[in-house]
């Protein structure tokens, strides 16, 4: 048997904190690295507006990937189709 007995003292910091004058600076890529995968659940289940939501986000997270890089949609559901698309 455990008894868990609350203990009203304030509790000490288990953390330092650093004081640094100066981020460090780091390099922005510029998109060509990264290749965003979405699934998107196209079954019975997202009929209506869940499809629609679905689709709205969708294409504010395309808009919002970094210049250059790359992305693949697959959709599943009931049945499946596999399509290769290639990119210029």
């Amino acid at each position: 048997m455990a008894s868990f007995v609350p203990t009203f003292e304030p509790l000490q910091p288990q953390a330092t904190l650093i004081n640094n004058d100066s981020p460090e600076s780091v390099a922005l890529s510029d998109g060509k690295d990264y290749c965003f995968v979405f699934l998107i659940d196209r079954s019975g289940s997202m009929s209506g507006s869940r499809i629609d939501v679905t689709r709205e986000a969708l294409k504010l997270f395309i808009q919002s990937l970094p210049v250059g890089s790359r992305f693949a949609i697959i959709g599943f559901g009931t049945n499946h189709d596999y399509t290769k698309t290639e990119g210029k």
